[in-house]
């Protein structure tokens, strides 16, 4: 009789102790044995953006979160990974000073857990998994067509702050079946990402169709979609629809133009395929515009932590995690975190393939942003005669004007003469925002030297209204 309230016992301090120390349980035997870093080489400068590969040994339903250390240096930050055994993740990261110019193996340590951790001592105990991660160097000049004249954003070539809306809400989803990697030409993007999903889709619903093999698929909807050193978003749904009714195909398409995330988690959670478009623009090392397509295969959004995975004909085989935030103003942008540009991505239109049923119209659609919107990333007013202006002073980052009183003038420290720093982020009229870029050095740049320049700009009384809504100053 005095067995059954001992038996109890343990079978309660069994549970509690589950449910106090689960959140502790870690993945490390889904790793597999190998780990990479790629990094990107602008022109001349040291690389240090770029990506960590890790591999996985099986596949998991659910969302894992992953973070990486090189050295002391937490990398990686809780980033969602798709676990797949035949898929590796890639996770984009800044390179410590460590790690830059180094030639061989880095030594990398990755955890995967259930849950995010906030602290890195929390780290210590648990069991991940150290590597001697191989580091290969891309040069970066080809891989989006750079080198060919006529590069524009709105040309797809090749390969601010987070400002959440009341009713975002948190979601992990992903493309179900298995979605195509393939690569092609550096100008290719657009036919790669819709060859992957039409393959997809016709796999998924065991479609007999007799269709091209994927090289020869790339490029008969380059020809559909006027190919010219890349392919502008307006030929890419009317090529796609002619291939699809040339093969008998009962696929419809949906252009969304400067999605929102629920419109990306609403494509995906419904068994939709999705090319995702972008624009990249400002880049520091001064590149033309230019613009890439990728394929959307998982979204997930938790709190004020955003990632899309994509697969990428720019960056070998499996799936790569994109940090993602949202630009302020009444229609935002998704900017993407994409190691393989100095500059700015944005996502500029989504397609949203569905496989129809018989007797549903597979026709194609667009839906477009409101037009004073659609074709500005950064708006500024033209001013008439009648618009009154005021001047005020600035510092300009990446094209961007930032009104002067945001900053404090430092004295010499670390930094050989007086610069500016900022103890919060900093706005710019058009309503983009960055952080101090060297907040132990010379901040945003030496007062009177390159960055650090004071310029005079006149803005409207919209612009100021604008300004003053996102950082709730008066100028």
């Amino acid at each position: 009789m005095k067995k059954f309230p001992l038996i109890l016992i343990v079978v309660v301090l069994v549970l509690v102790g589950w449910f106090a120390f689960g959140s502790t349980k870690t993945g490390a035997s889904l790793l597999d044995d190998t780990a990479g870093i790629t990094l990107y080489r602008f022109g001349n400068a040291i690389p240090d953006q770029g990506f960590i590969e890790i591999h996985f040994r099986a596949d998991e339903e659910q969302w894992w979160i992953a973070n990486a250390f090189i050295g002391d240096e937490w990398v990686v930050k809780n980033q969602r990974a798709l676990v797949r055994k035949d898929s590796p993740n890639r996770f984009a990261f800044t390179a410590p000073e460590a790690a830059k110019g180094t030639r061989g193996p880095v030594n990398i340590r990755i955890e995967l857990t259930k849950n995010t951790v906030r602290d890195p001592d929390a780290f210590n105990g648990i069991d991940g998994r150290s590597y001697a991660a191989e580091l290969s160097v891309v040069d970066i000049v080809e891989q989006f067509g750079l080198n060919v004249p006529g590069s524009s954003e709105e040309l797809k070539r090749g390969v601010g702050i987070l400002v959440p809306s009341a009713e975002a809400r948190d979601f992990d989803t992903q493309r179900k079946g298995d979605v195509p990697d393939l690569s092609g030409g550096p100008m290719d993007c657009s036919a790669v990402a819709a060859t992957n999903n039409i393959l997809s889709l016709m796999d998924e619903h065991l479609s007999d169709a007799e269709v091209p093999d994927p090289p020869a698929m790339i490029e008969e909807l380059k020809k559909d979609m006027q190919w010219n050193d890349g392919i502008i978003n307006r030929n890419f749904l009317t090529g796609k629809n002619a291939f699809v009714k040339r093969y008998h195909l009962p696929i419809r398409t949906e252009e969304i133009v400067q999605p929102r995330m629920d419109d990306l988690e609403d494509a995906l959670s419904s068994g939709g395929a999705v090319e995702i478009s972008t624009r990249m623009i400002r880049s520091s090392s001064g590149k033309p515009n230019t613009g890439h397509t990728f394929t959307g295969v998982a979204a997930s959004q938790d709190g004020s932590s955003i990632s899309i995975g994509v697969h990428d004909p720019a960056t070998p085989q499996g799936t790569d995690m994109l940090q993602t935030t949202i630009s302020a103003g009444d229609n935002p942008y998704i900017i993407l975190r994409y190691p393989l540009w100095d500059g700015i991505v944005l996502v500029d239109a989504i397609f949203v393939q569905a496989w129809m049923e018989d007797g549903e119209e597979n026709s194609s659609e667009s839906h477009t942003a409101p037009p004073e919107e659609e074709n500005n990333i950064s708006t500024t007013t033209a001013p008439s005669a009648k618009v009154a202006m005021k001047e005020i002073e600035g510092l300009i980052r990446i094209d961007e004007f930032y009104p002067l009183f945001q900053f404090h003038e430092s004295p010499k420290d670390a930094c050989p003469g007086p610069h500016w720093h900022a103890d919060s982020p900093v706005y710019a009229i058009s309503g983009f925002s960055m952080s101090d870029p060297d907040r132990d050095a010379c901040g945003f740049g030496r007062v009177g030297i390159g960055t650090g320049i004071v310029h005079k700009k006149k803005v409207t009384e919209a612009e100021i209204g604008r300004f003053t809504s996102l950082k709730w100053e008066n100028l």
